[in-house]
């Protein structure tokens, strides 16, 4: 379960979804199969999807690409799917693997092996230590990396920092790991020094003159160091975001601010909030941590369109099952390629390619509530007016025509299409969002129904101003002002 904070910063057209990926898709280092699913069919309908992670691009590349390749679709969807290792320093190639690094941290000290080796020395690593085969031994405990590679720690520390290892894995950024048990959950102890250790790293960065380079950047499983480039800039998963950003503006060739008000972020740890904040705009997350992570700033709480239950109770439900919810809520929300559905005659029944369920309904001519396919069906008769604009925001609406004559009117801003109903079997299909409304020009009958995409939305129609052309058409309709002859001509001339 969640809650929706605030409805109005959630996209009406969705475009780019910025992903962190540990603990948001994963669940203990395994990627869930619906939250991939539920992806993969938002890339096929058009939606791009930037994964960023602290992770090593070996990992990214085993825990999620490797999964999603092997996805129904992939091979078509696959330019919409964009893999940022290391904070977004490098953007990953998922199938041919290559890479390619930012030239924001050209000849910065992190990517100097000598300073990183000066680094890496401060914390746990493999090399000198003795493998754990699952036999205790006196003065030492078992514990490992985030590579499930295990080892006897000596419990009278031998490095400055005996809480973390360092991962060898990364080339930008560096990477110290909390201390895990042999069943691979985080050491309790250890997971407690992050804040602790943060402060007396920052504090050994300046006594090497690398405090204004290198930021230390806490998450809930390790430390993160970053580099700062020219101006003071830590290049953080806020960066990271706006390349991403920038990179799809580029590759779409649309302005920024336009992918930035088609773009939501998912997340679920502290770090992730990061993603409300890049450079050029404000993005919107849905944030489906656990409570204990939710440290948003002033600026980026505004920012919380969505809240899992875990984040606003303790023992609350987190991670992928909240975003598979989330995704739910997604897909009855991406914009389709089109708003119609439009089919003509009486063979209509037979080639419609919309929804299933639907066309069940309509070929039954069932005229009440179906509960087991969430369908309503009826027959109506339509006088002559014009129907007051509106959109059905989870639904499908579809209207064929048994008797009669009308015009079903579509509309994006003041651009208007015209679908007309004229022979039995001639049907419209209204898409969910879709500006709509019908121009009856003798009276007709109908059959419509209506098939919800998701349960919880019922009777989510909306109303919806008509075009400026139209709606003073409308008033002057209802208020008598005007023969019906008169204003059906004057609505022809205008589409």
């Amino acid at each position: 379960m969640y809650r929706i904070l605030h409805e109005e910063k959630i996209p009406p057209k969705l475009r780019h979804i910025i992903w962190d990926v540990n603990g948001t898709i994963t669940d203990n280092g395994t990627p869930d199969r619906e939250v991939l699913e539920r992806i993969m069919i938002l890339a096929s309908k058009g939606v791009h999807h930037s994964f960023i992670t602290g992770r090593d691009r070996h990992w990214l590349q085993k825990i999620l690409i490797a999964h999603l390749s092997k996805m129904k679709g992939f091979e078509k969807s696959v330019g919409n799917l964009h893999f940022y290792p290391e904070l977004g320093l490098m953007e990953l190639d998922p199938i041919s693997g290559r890479i390619k690094l930012t030239d924001l941290i050209k000849d910065h000290p992190l990517t100097d092996p000598s300073v990183r080796q000066k680094i890496a020395n401060l914390f746990y690593r493999g090399q000198g230590l003795i493998p754990y085969l699952g036999k205790e031994k006196t003065g030492y405990f078992a514990g490992g990396d985030a590579d499930n590679n295990f080892f006897l720690i000596p419990k009278t520390p031998s490095v400055e920092f005996p809480h973390f290892f360092w991962s060898d894995s990364k080339e930008l950024i560096g990477t110290a790991e909390v201390i895990r048990n042999p069943d691979t959950s985080l050491n309790k102890e250890c997971a407690t020094k992050i804040n602790e250790s943060a402060k007396r790293l920052e504090n050994v960065f300046r006594d090497w003159g690398l405090k204004n380079l290198i930021k230390v950047s806490p998450i809930s499983t390790a430390l993160n160091l970053v580099p700062i480039v020219g101006g003071g800039i830590p290049l953080d998963k806020d960066m990271a975001a706006g390349l991403a950003l920038y990179n799809l503006s580029q590759e779409l060739q649309i302005r920024i601010q336009e992918v930035c008000s088609q773009t939501i972020a998912i997340g679920d740890g502290t770090a992730d909030l990061l993603f409300t904040t890049p450079v050029l705009a404000l993005i919107p997350i849905f944030f489906v941590g656990p409570k204990s992570q939710l440290r948003p700033t002033v600026l980026q709480e505004r920012q919380i369109a969505i809240l899992a239950e875990g984040a606003i109770k303790e023992g609350g439900e987190t991670g992928p099952k909240i975003t598979k919810e989330v995704l739910q809520l997604i897909e009855s929300r991406v914009a389709p390629e089109r708003d119609v559905i439009y089919l003509r005659g009486k063979d209509s029944l037979e080639e419609f390619e919309g929804d299933e369920r639907l066309k069940r309904g309509i070929e039954r001519r069932i005229r009440h509530f179906i509960p087991e396919e969430d369908i309503h069906v009826h027959d109506a008769f339509l006088d002559p007016s014009l129907q007051e604009g509106h959109i059905h925001r989870y639904s499908y609406e579809a209207i064929m025509l048994e008797d009669g004559e009308i015009d079903a009117l579509v509309w994006a801003g003041e651009e208007i299409r015209t679908y007309p109903l004229k022979e039995w079997g001639d049907m419209i299909i209204f898409l969910p969002r879709a500006q709509h409304t019908l121009l009856v020009k003798r009276r007709s009958r109908v059959i419509v129904a209506k098939a919800h995409i998701v349960a919880f939305a019922k009777d989510q129609r909306q109303r919806v101003d008509l075009p400026a052309g139209l709606e003073p058409l409308r008033q002057e309709m209802l208020e008598g002002k005007k023969p019906l002859k008169h204003i059906l001509e004057e609505v022809r001339a205008k589409l």
